[in-house]
């Protein structure tokens, strides 16, 4: 294919994907039916609008409720904290276990009860992901470990955290340890600088993302959501969350992706903070699991990057994306360290 995807850091900058133009929003409803995606942003345009695109469920039914946040006295200091800033960094990590694509038809409860360990590092923040009223978060006696009940059926939960780690990588020489019933893998803090994972655990699927962020990083955070299945024109919807790097919600993406005629897959998307204002447009390109984009705001400036993988809708049923967005500061729009490929160790069952 003519755009390779790789899991570069943006360190050098994206080629031009497309020149600017304004029009008119595309309708999710009716994708494909006027050659969106042969249009300069699919048609998506820079205005403001409604909350939530003016749709309270955002289409996003079972998560129509926002994931709430911890105390975070509970598990230990705020990455806020000046003392704390100047000194150590902070991995970015979410965990998400069960259907990546929802699965109504699915009887069978998977018991996803378990701890999460980390040797060295702390746990400066914790966000439980579509956790129930039977499913709940155990905090442990000190702030390295969180254990959690969680079942899961036709769809999934999960947990985001921040991990507080040493600033300079050298000292980063302890690990993460997920462990549940159905799933358990240990992983060294080294190779979570940079790590996009999902691993099939029999009919479901754990999905691990992963970044450092450092005191004096370019902005960055966490995009999560779907990636539905295709109409009849090959044309599907990406709905979705722009959050920080604790998981609290700042805003949502709405936008499509296909195949253009010259063979190009591409996808492009509309980005809104919380209260309805543009923030910017997405466009770039998909292709076996993995994502890769440009970030442009108003008057098509380079604001920067967007990276991460997506699980293919199946059968009809819907997919699912994960990611980190990032803004350009200086001539570099993600941090530059980087990791090889991590050497997991993951075992199933208890």
């Amino acid at each position: 294919m003519r755009h390779k995807l790789t899991h570069r850091l943006f360190a050098t900058l994206f080629p031009a994907l497309l020149a600017t133009a304004c029009g008119g929003p595309t309708d999710p409803e009716s994708l494909g039916t006027d050659n969106a995606l042969e249009q300069d942003y699919a048609g998506l345009d820079e205005a403001d609008e409604a909350p939530m695109f003016g749709d309270a469920s955002f289409a996003l039914l079972d998560e129509a409720a926002e994931d709430t946040a911890a105390d975070p006295s509970e598990v230990g200091a705020t990455p806020t904290d000046p003392a704390l800033a100047r000194d150590f960094a902070h991995l970015s990590v979410t965990l998400l276990w069960g259907k990546l694509r929802p699965d109504p038809r699915e009887t069978d409860v998977t018991d996803w009860s378990g701890v999460l360990h980390v040797d060295g590092g702390a746990i400066a923040a914790v966000r439980p992901i579509r956790f129930e009223a039977q499913d709940a978060l155990r905090r442990g006696d000190d702030r390295s470990t969180l254990g959690w009940v969680s079942h899961t059926r036709p769809h999934h939960d999960g947990v985001h955290v921040l991990i507080r780690v040493p600033l300079t990588p050298e000292a980063r020489t302890g690990s993460l340890n997920l462990r549940t019933v159905a799933y358990s893998v240990q992983i060294p803090l080294g190779q979570l600088a940079h790590l996009e994972r999902v691993v099939d655990v029999g009919d479901n699927q754990v999905a691990i993302n992963a970044f450092l962020v450092r005191p004096d990083d370019c902005p960055t955070g966490v995009l999560r959501g779907h990636w539905s299945a295709p109409n009849d024109r090959g044309v599907g919807r990406i709905l979705g969350r722009w959050m920080s790097t604790d998981g609290g919600v700042q805003g949502h993406l709405r936008g499509l992706y296909g195949t253009r005629a010259n063979g190009e897959q591409v996808f492009f998307a509309k980005v809104i903070a919380a209260d309805g204002r543009f923030i910017g447009r997405l466009a770039g390109h998909f292709e076996a699991g993995e994502f890769e984009g440009r970030w442009i705001t108003r008057g098509g400036e380079h604001h920067g990057g967007v990276i991460g993988r997506y699980r293919p809708a199946e059968d009809g049923e819907g997919g699912a994306f994960l990611g980190r967005w990032a803004e350009r500061c200086g001539e570099t729009t993600m941090p530059p360290e980087r990791t090889p490929p991590p050497e997991t160790r993951p075992t199933t069952g208890g």
